[in-house]
């Protein structure tokens, strides 16, 4: 409101100022991010027991997350070749929770779990502790995201299968430019739109993020 009442072009980075009147929207576009995640995990784990981690039930991302994941998570429960035993969000993120939620839904299962969809890395974590602990002795799938440290060494050691990363540099350059774009009066890039509130739609550029596996680090991260 400060910025409007100034005549001030306003742009939300990263995270969407809900209800809010901006001029552009710059982040990672989450829906494609989810969608990545679910086409690797059911690529993996076609048949058999998962668990979906959403995020917090508050924040932006969690939705999006979820539902580009169940474009191909979702199919396979309605053909009954996967079962899920826990759908649920993780307040606050917490890893703790989660640990707590995975353990209790693969100890009612039978010790048994095939994949995990976890919507970030510290989740991703989480659950491969609860496994642990568990002592549940066959692979499980697990997929993250945000390519943390902890999170790669899980690639290198087997007990994460995937996580993605998002390019900070190639977001940042891309807001700047686009800064330059809307101060200045020029065409701005724009390739999605977002709803930041039940009737406002505003302008969005959205990067993707990149599927890394063990196969693939050297290649995404390191190079």
């Amino acid at each position: 409101t400060y910025a409007k009442q100034r005549n001030v072009k306003v742009i939300s980075y990263a995270r969407a100022v809900m209800g809010g009147s901006v001029e552009l929207f710059m982040g990672y576009d989450c829906y494609k991010i989810g969608q990545s995640m679910g086409q690797h995990l059911t690529e993996k784990v076609y048949q058999g027991d998962i668990i979906i981690l959403k995020g917090d039930v508050n924040d932006f991302n969690t939705p999006l997350l979820y539902y580009g994941a169940m474009k191909y998570i979702k199919p396979l429960v309605e053909s009954g070749d996967l079962k899920v035993i826990l759908d649920d969000y993780v307040p606050k993120w917490s890893p703790d929770e989660a640990k707590k939620l995975v353990k209790e839904a693969v100890a009612a299962n039978g010790n048994r779990v095939d994949a995990i969809f976890a919507s970030n890395d510290r989740l991703a974590g989480a659950s491969a502790e609860a496994l642990k602990e568990l002592n549940v002795t066959g692979h499980v799938v697990i997929t993250g995201m945000d390519a943390e440290r902890d999170a790669v060494k899980r690639l290198l050691a087997g007990t994460q299968d995937a996580t993605v990363y998002m390019d900070l540099k190639e977001l940042a350059y891309a807001a700047v430019d686009e800064a330059y774009n809307v101060a200045t009066g020029k065409k701005v890039n724009v390739n999605s739109e977002l709803i930041n509130d039940r009737t406002n739609r505003i302008n969005a550029f959205l990067i993707n993020g990149k599927v890394v596996t063990k196969e693939n680090i050297d290649k995404v991260l390191i190079e």
